[in-house]
């Protein structure tokens, strides 16, 4: 006759061994396609990229279908629009990008300049530092050097630009029909589609929200920079714009040229208040503006937020740091609606006030 013990045991253990294979088939499964996304970069990253410029692009071509425009052409304008956007960007910062390039010379012999004026300081004040010790570690001609390369290669790139505003042309066309395509596909007419109600608007927000205020902050930056007298204000107006896209670490990344070319060329106080200006611009929009305008859209946990742009990143590169929040908030969705996966859902999003936990083990205990 059995034990009571290994009655119990004997009568879990299937369920037991069921639940640890699903759980394993479940991680071996993200692996594949975490793998899948990182091998397929180079198609992958054009349609995502395309994917989110239409869901920018959506409610201007709806705006004009409102106000009697047909949709083939309200698309049409918008694309136009876009691409007229673009090619005045690429021409304007283009042609910066070759002139801070031609004037690296410049800027190099400055540099040196004002690197052995800081190592005469330095000795001066009894603290004696060998002189290519010294260039190694305040080595801004390099740091010059490759914010140049940078953006030349992201000019040089700009033909990409064009495949995905194609992409984002059928996109949008079929983005009128995508509804009536999921229920069909659900077998249901009438099927309920909340988790994709809810991901667009939660994904649309958010880049309406971020568009313009990255945009605010491109605007101040320039201003800024040309107030202070640092060359390429224009320039520097679109890399605060495009790394404002950037979770937590962009606003900074952003900072480190601008600040380092108003040391170069105006000295150690034109670079703090440029600095100085760069904070208070970044504090205000990114922790009073920023926050009011978006609520709580993003319901995720900061320490999410930060693992999320290394991951993305290098899964899909640059543009994944760009992504990295519409993403991540489309699998927190994503497993809401999936029992299995709920316990995902709660990690990926924000601690709770206690008040709010108490008032939940309250309900759970009536």
């Amino acid at each position: 006759m059995n034990s009571p013990s290994s009655t119990s045991k004997d009568s879990y253990t299937p369920d037991q061994e069921s639940s640890a294979a699903s759980r394993v088939r479940t991680v071996a499964a993200l692996v594949i396609v975490v793998a899948g996304l990182k091998f397929a970069q180079g198609v992958v990253v054009p349609i995502l990229l395309a994917a989110f410029l239409a869901f920018v692009c959506l409610p201007f071509t709806n705006a004009l279908i409102r106000r009697g425009v047909s949709r083939t052409p309200s698309i049409l304008i918008v694309v136009f629009a876009a691409i007229l956007c673009v090619v005045s960007l690429c021409l304007v910062v283009g042609n910066s990008v070759t002139e801070f390039t031609n004037d690296l010379t410049s800027y190099q012999s400055r540099i040196d300049d004002l690197r052995e004026r800081g190592r005469s300081w330095l000795e001066g004040h009894g603290v004696r530092v060998g002189k290519r010790e010294f260039a190694e570690v305040f080595n801004a001609g390099a740091l010059l050097r490759l914010v140049a390369s940078t953006a030349s290669g992201v000019i040089a790139s700009a033909s990409n630009v064009f495949v995905v505003l194609l992409i984002v042309i059928f996109v949008l066309f079929e983005a009128h029909h995508l509804p009536e395509k999921l229920r069909r596909a659900r077998g249901d007419p009438k099927a309920s589609l909340e988790q994709y109600d809810q991901i667009r608007d939660s994904v649309y927000q958010y880049l309406q929200v971020k568009t313009l205020v990255s945009l605010a902050t491109g605007i101040l930056v320039a201003l800024l920079n040309f107030a202070a007298g640092v060359d390429f204000p224009i320039l520097w107006g679109l890399v605060a714009f495009l790394f404002n896209f950037v979770p937590s670490i962009g606003s900074i990344i952003a900072a480190v040229p601008a600040v380092l070319l108003a040391l170069v060329l105006h000295g150690p106080g034109t670079a703090a208040l440029v600095g100085g200006g760069y904070l208070a611009i970044n504090t205000v929009i990114g922790n009073i503006i920023e926050p009011r305008i978006m609520g709580g859209t993003l319901g995720l946990s900061p320490l999410v937020v930060l693992l999320s742009l290394f991951f993305w990143s290098w899964v899909l590169g640059p543009v994944g740091m760009l992504l990295s929040i519409p993403l991540t908030m489309i699998v927190k969705i994503v497993c809401e609606h999936d029992p299995s996966l709920a316990g995902v859902s709660v990690l990926l999003g924000p601690a709770q006030p206690e008040s709010c936990v108490r008032e939940e083990e309250m309900e759970n205990r009536g």
